[in-house]
């Protein structure tokens, strides 16, 4: 599983390094950013927002700035700049003036790419203003320039092209060092409604610039040459270090930054490794003071120019990759890090003398272009690298924060439980407990149960409290099991701590029906003012009921439901774009139904809110992110999704009377094929059918397709299905012409369910709801799975006829109670298939499944 970090590189990273042994404030260095970004503004004021300023040559007092345009690759680093400095200071003529420059760059991402800097230009600006504005435009723009940036892969190297309008200078495809940054471009697109293949795109990128473009000492090349059409690897040479067998300074720096980063989206060991392997090839080199110089090679050093530019980067990298290694090494590059940021702000302080934040970075020596000058990217990685350090390094007032919301008058509570939380050290305070109901099956008859939920807000660490008040409490858990919450029990009285926003079931003597709910969630900033673009209609605390039962809401609108509200009714979002429906609080009819619909709309946003069903058709670009949705009626199916493209589903919590999460074509007056579909980073319970299903319905008219589908890094606890043709914890039944094709199951974790399925692969004639079998299965991969559990039947993959067959079904790293399950696996006998292992039966028209560690 990877590891879990709020999005891009100035969200709060956990604290757990070594703290270093300097006293270096990073408060006082923001201060002083601050103070100098104010000086620039007030330089280029009135703003030419389509002016980017790059840079200020030794002498000078002002920037020189460049119109934006495709040639260029540093204009997102200004923006950037402002949106890390209006987090810090909340200054709000900092966040216009970040809004202008950003916005100025967005036509980029829909042009086809001049070269790999796209990323740098649109991560850095937009990916920064979208994590603090949650805009839909700005993720869109995001999601466009990462496929503008999978247009210069290819496949035969294995890379993206870096410069296209230098393939006659180098003789080949050309992929240099810098490229290794915007790969967080694609790995951030795939997992925020992007295709999956962006991921892939990024990851064959990494692996094969890890086989090629190092040394074995891990110094790197800038520049690694492939012929372009077999992919061989030609030659490693430099364009901006010293020698072909040179290390250039900044080369390494992203070298350090994107390995970095690979393990951060991946998890992947191998990426950690190399990551730490270039980060020492660079550190061993160093000057005492931290900064490099240009080139590690260069023979005139000590007489040869610095680079502050890269320093920031990799102080900026170190303190990430501080918190994925252990004990020493931990302390040791945050140490550095530090070291780093006190050297640049003591000895490389622009001050007066001009209004960027360093002076002394070195841009394209050989060129002998902006040699000791102050550089535009270098200001951006050095603000970058203090919030971070902040973040890491805050006073527990500074770094945790809780909120409680009270609970409205006249809505149906619960009193089995009675939840305490609080900052380490504070009062505790009572978080109350809601009536909600959920669906045990008894034999084959639905019986309605009455369980607790209850939530809160919090950043930084709070500990937490829940007593049982209904009978003695022998034992506990806290789900999902993979989460390692060992909670101590103390007479009926619970208690744990909670470092990250988590969606927990708390169960006492095993009781999942009468079980606690309890979401913790992050701060609720989704109407702050730099998030709010268009009109806002608010449900403050209290009950509310919608006029006539549905709310219209109009393109542009933001709906907010604050922690405390209750809204019975249904909020639609139909025929509209631009739409965000956010909050704490909770949205659903008084009887049975959705709380949010909707329907033919383009970049709507759903995040935070608790529901009973949030259903998805005929639309494009939907961001559905930590929403719970629970149900208890018949067909209360949770997240579905009709004949829709380009839908993420992330964080969520589903506990539903029906499938938690379906993906169908035409389907309820919606019209068309699905694709581009991810469910990530979600919690799956199944009290009646499927936790995911795929395919049964659509148009048998017109042949549609479902395709690229990812659901990655799940937990599943339960799924309860007496039916044999309803089973399936993952199950694709294809049925009314549809071929479903290219699905990913990544990192799925199933605990023991009560009765079902692990997999269900089935091209069916389903009359009930069918009029026709489907016309396939095909590329379907499973790929780190476990289950742990004795409930589980007999998986099926069966096709329909010859011509309707399950194909190119493959199982990486399948764990079933802890026994890898692959074709070569010890104990096997020879006339078995591996599918027998895993209590799979492959029927007739489907092919033999590859199974493989």
């Amino acid at each position: 599983m990877k590891p879990t970090l709020a999005f891009l590189v100035g969200a709060a990273l956990l604290a757990g390094a070594c703290a270093s042994g300097t006293d270096f404030s990073a408060e006082t260095a923001l201060d002083y950013c601050i103070s100098q970004t104010e000086r620039s503004l007030g330089q280029l004021a009135p703003y030419d927002f389509e002016q980017s300023p790059r840079n200020i040559a030794p002498g000078d007092s002002v920037w020189h700035q460049r119109p934006v345009s495709q040639e260029l690759w540093t204009e997102g680093f200004w923006p950037g700049i402002l949106w890390y400095a209006y987090e810090y200071s909340s200054d709000e003529r900092i966040l216009e003036a970040a809004k202008g420059y950003t916005e100025a760059l967005g036509f980029l991402g829909s042009l086809p790419a001049y070269d790999h800097d796209l990323g740098f230009i649109i991560f850095c600006s937009y990916g920064n203003a979208y994590r603090l504005t949650g805009n839909p435009q700005y993720r869109q723009v995001i999601l466009d320039t990462a496929e503008r940036l999978a247009e210069l892969y290819n496949p035969a190297v294995g890379t993206m092209l870096s410069w296209p309008r230098e393939v006659p200078t180098f003789g080949g495809h050309n992929t240099i060092m810098d490229n290794m940054i915007n790969l967080e471009t694609l790995f951030w697109a795939a997992e925020n409604g992007g295709r999956h293949e962006l991921r892939d795109i990024a990851i064959s990128h990494a692996d094969t610039t890890m086989k090629y473009h190092f040394r074995e000492d891990g110094t790197s090349y800038h520049v690694a040459v492939y012929d372009p059409e077999s992919g061989d690897f030609i030659r490693g040479c430099t364009h901006q270090g010293y020698s072909d067998d040179s290390m250039w300074a900044r080369g390494q720096s992203w070298a350090i930054y994107g390995y970095t980063v690979c393990y951060r989206y991946t998890g992947d060991r191998k990426y950690l490794d190399f990551a730490c392997k270039v980060t020492d090839a660079y550190l061993k080199d160093l000057p005492e003071d931290m900064v490099p110089y240009w080139d590690f090679d260069d023979p005139s050093i000590p007489d040869a120019p610095r680079d502050a530019s890269a320093a920031a980067v990799v102080a900026s990298a170190l303190l990430e990759l501080s918190q994925y290694v252990d004990g020493t090494k931990a302390g040791e590059y945050r140490d550095k890090a530090e070291r780093m940021l006190q050297s640049l702000y003591d000895n490389y302080r622009s001050g007066e003398r001009n209004p960027s934040f360093l002076l002394h970075s070195t841009g394209h020596h050989p060129a002998g272009s902006e040699i000791d000058y102050s550089i535009i990217y270098a200001d951006y990685y050095f603000i970058e690298a203090l919030m971070r350090l902040r973040n890491l390094s805050g006073t527990s007032s500074e770094r945790n924060r809780l909120v409680v919301y009270p609970a409205p008058e006249g809505v149906e509570m619960k009193d089995d439980f009675r939840v305490e939380v609080r900052v380490p050290g504070d009062e505790w305070q009572q978080v109350p407990t809601y009536m909600v109901k959920v669906d045990e099956v008894r034999d084959t008859r639905h019986c309605v149960e009455k369980a607790s939920l209850g939530y809160f807000d919090f950043e930084g660490k709070v500990e937490v409290r829940v007593t049982s008040l209904k009978g003695k409490a022998d034992s506990v858990r806290v789900r999902p099991l993979s989460y390692g919450i060992e909670a101590e029990l103390d007479g009926n009285t619970l208690s744990f701590d909670l470092d990250r926003p988590r969606n927990l079931s708390i169960e006492v003597n095993g009781d999942i029906f009468h079980n606690l709910h309890l979401f913790a969630n992050p701060i609720d900033r989704t109407v702050s003012p730099e998030t709010v673009c268009g009109d806002v209609i608010e449900f403050g605390p209290g009950v509310h009921t919608i006029p006539g039962d549905t709310l219209r809401v109009n393109s542009g609108q933001t709906v907010h439901i604050a922690g405390g509200a209750v809204v019975f009714g249904t909020i639609a979002a139909i025929d509209v774009e631009n739409v965000r429906i956010v909050g704490r609080g909770r949205v659903h009819p008084e009887g049975r139904g959705a709380g949010v619909v909707i329907k033919r709309s383009r970049n709507v946003e759903v995040e935070g809110i608790i529901s009973t069903q949030v259903p998805t058709g005929e639309s494009d670009g939907v961001v559905i992110r930590n929403v719970k949705v629970i149900s208890s009626y018949g067909w209360g199916d949770g997240l579905n999704v009709f004949a829709s493209r380009n839908v993420l589903m992330d964080g969520c919590f589903c506990r539903n009377s029906d499938d938690c999460t379906t993906v169908y074509a035409t389907r309820l007056g919606h019209r068309g094929g699905s694709s581009d579909i991810t469910m990530q980073n979600s919690t799956l319970w199944a009290d009646v059918a499927h936790p995911i299903m795929i395919g049964l319905h659509g148009d048998i008219d017109r042949n549609e397709v479902i395709e690229n589908l990812v659901y990655r890094n799940i937990d599943i606890l339960d799924h309860k299905e007496k039916q044999i043709d309803y089973q399936g914890c993952m199950a694709i039944n294809c049925g009314d012409n549809i071929l479903v094709r290219n699905v990913l199951f990544e990192d799925i974790r199933v605990e023991d369910f009560r009765q079902g399925q692990l997999f269900h692969l089935k091209v069916c004639f389903n009359d009930k709801y069918c009029s026709a079998p489907g016309r396939g299965i095909d590329n379907v991969t499973f790929r780190n799975v476990s289950y742990n559990g004795s409930n589980a039947e007999h998986s099926v993959i069966c096709g329909y006829s010859p011509e309707r067959r399950v194909s190119n079904v493959r199982f990486e790293n399948l764990l079933i109670n802890g026994e890898q399950i692959w074709d070569e696996m010890p104990g096997k006998p020879k006339w078995y298939k591996t599918a027998d292992m895993a209590r799979i039966f492959v029927g007739p028209n489907a092919d033999i499944p590859v199974f493989v560690q």
